[in-house]
């Protein structure tokens, strides 16, 4: 499979839980795709953005990956893009199983779970 299809494949799978979790989701094409002058254009970082439709859950500001993905990097890019009400998530996939992260050190195994912990925050 093209690096490109893997990558709209993971961020399609992401959508279908964010759906099933209470969230209406848009996919943000080519997020990470910024090269040359195109690099200092204010475009939103990340894959997905998220609207809860359930009152004690955040919207969220998502960006999607495999091993590859840099934690910290990602983090970085979409605190920059934060609007008021949002909080960043980062979704890894890694050896057939997916990561969620609230940060770069808080990694659950499901999205019910980081959102849970996003909710105690």
């Amino acid at each position: 499979m093209r690096p490109s299809s893997l990558g709209a494949a993971r961020v399609g799978k992401v959508m279908t839980t964010l759906s099933d979790a209470g969230y209406r989701a848009g996919r943000m094409s080519a997020s990470g795709q910024r090269r040359g002058k195109r690099i200092d254009e204010q475009m939103i970082a990340g894959d997905i953005i998220a609207l809860s439709q359930i009152p004690t859950l955040p919207h969220l500001l998502i960006e999607v990956g495999g091993i590859g993905k840099r934690l910290g990097t990602a983090f970085e890019e979409l605190r920059g893009s934060l609007a008021p009400g949002f909080v960043p998530l980062v979704v890894r996939f890694v050896a057939r199983k997916r990561w969620h992260y609230v940060d770069e050190d808080s990694r659950f195994p499901s999205l019910a779970e980081a959102l849970d912990a996003l909710r105690e925050a």
